[in-house]
């Protein structure tokens, strides 16, 4: 909803801003510097936020991503997922640019759901069956 509510309100330096802040992305990628390249994907959604006019959703979303903000940095470096996510931005990026807001909107729908199948794999794989051992000591 919100890149949608973007896509329109770009401007050319909202336009340059989030093109930064991809091209700042795929350089953290590349250097495996995993708090640049999230410090870059919270300018990405912050610009979008702010191109919206929906503060309440950045607020909320903020919040949320606050709260996990250390899980992230952690499964940032695993499988290769700074690389996969910044071609994945680089994509929404190209269809904003571009005035097409119902491309931006299903890139960032691919994004966020790869992002969700990811998490349920660790909290599945890893969280749940970690806690059952501990409980059973």
């Amino acid at each position: 909803m919100l890149v949608r509510q973007a896509t329109p309100n770009l401007t050319p330096d909202l336009k340059a801003k989030l093109s930064r802040s991809v091209s700042d992305m795929e350089e953290a990628a590349r250097s495996g510097d995993r708090e640049a390249f999230l410090a870059a994907d919270d300018i990405f959604h912050d610009t979008l936020y702010q191109a919206a006019g929906n503060g309440r959703a950045k607020q909320i979303i903020s919040s949320v991503n606050g709260q996990w903000r250390w899980i992230r940095v952690g499964l940032m470096g695993l499988l290769g997922g700074m690389s996969q996510a910044a071609d994945e931005h680089r994509t929404i990026l190209e269809a904003a640019l571009s005035g097409d807001p119902e491309g931006a909107a299903i890139s960032m729908h691919e994004n966020i759901s790869r992002v969700k199948r990811y998490l349920l794999s660790v909290l599945n794989n890893l969280a749940v069956p970690f806690a059952e051992t501990m409980q059973r000591r």
